[in-house]
């Protein structure tokens, strides 16, 4: 089974007028559903959507929790975002599954400027590192 989590959340994005990663997980589920043979994956797949947008702190508890709920199940666990920020729930309940794991961040640029609070798209890295989440 795979979980996928959709996070239509953007409000880290410090630039106003560079949001729109939000719609994303919509956009996106549109497009899935018109690739081929969608509908032989259909009871492959649970689609779920956060739910806590408002707070970045409950919503990263919320998104660590689906998360875990998903492993403990043995299920493939998805993120779709929504800014880069929604990665670092998901990264605490991976690494708490798999302790033992590392991380492999592809972007453009190094999401890791100094430390905001709470972790923007432009440092979420940096947080994730500093948590110790993976290996070195």
């Amino acid at each position: 089974m795979i979980k996928i989590v959709k996070i239509p959340f953007d409000k880290c994005i410090v630039e106003r007028k560079r949001r729109g990663a939000a719609k994303a997980p919509d956009i996106i589920e549109q497009e899935f559903q018109d690739f081929f043979e969608f509908e032989l994956l259909k009871d492959k797949i649970e689609l779920t959507e956060a739910k806590e947008l408002d707070d970045f702190e409950k919503m990263q508890a919320e998104l660590e929790e689906k998360a875990l709920q998903g492993h403990s199940k043995g299920e493939l666990v998805v993120g779709l975002g929504g800014d880069h920020s929604v990665s670092y729930g998901l990264c605490r309940a991976f690494s708490k599954k798999f302790p033992n794991s590392g991380l492999i961040w592809f972007d453009a640029h190094l999401d890791c400027q100094d430390d905001f609070f709470p972790p923007t798209h432009e440092d979420v890295l940096r947080a994730i590192v500093n948590a110790k989440l993976f290996k070195e």
